[in-house]
């Protein structure tokens, strides 16, 4: 007797590391923004879906790219571009992100955005790292 119903399997399927990349490639392409989402999470999803999810028209699906610790260092800076201020925002919450990112954000439009990119960058003692003085300018103010 199978407890789980259909959706839930799935769900699981796209969060476990174990999934085969082929059944992680077509969950990604799902109607539900949740499957998506986790896929993005993954990390063991293959590169070229992170790249197609980066683009996903939903931005929680791009939100849930940004707690996926294998993403490479070009989807970072894409997403720490993101028109969305949400995915930019959860870009700066992750302070295991390159400390040249986290300043970029620093700098954003956005001021919650800024203030957690500060905060961030203060976590990963990020002032020491990063020689730019306009970035230790901002960790000043």
């Amino acid at each position: 007797m199978n407890l789980l119903n259909e959706r839930q399997q799935k769900y699981l399927r796209a969060g476990n590391y174990k999934t085969a990349q082929g059944e992680l490639r077509r969950l990604s392409h799902s109607q539900e923004v949740y499957l998506r989402s986790r896929v993005a999470e993954n990390p063991n999803t293959p590169l070229g879906t992170l790249f197609e999810l980066s683009a996903d028209e939903s931005f929680e699906v791009r939100v849930a790219l940004t707690y996926n610790h294998n993403l490479p260092l070009m989807l970072q800076s894409a997403l720490a571009n993101d028109a969305n201020p949400d995915v930019r925002y959860a870009m700066a919450e992750n302070f295991n992100l390159p400390c040249e990112i986290l300043a970029l954000l620093a700098e954003d439009e956005n001021p919650y955005v800024v203030q957690r990119a500060k905060l961030s960058m203060a976590m990963a003692s990020c002032a020491l790292k990063v020689k730019d003085t306009r970035t230790q300018e901002i960790l000043a103010a």
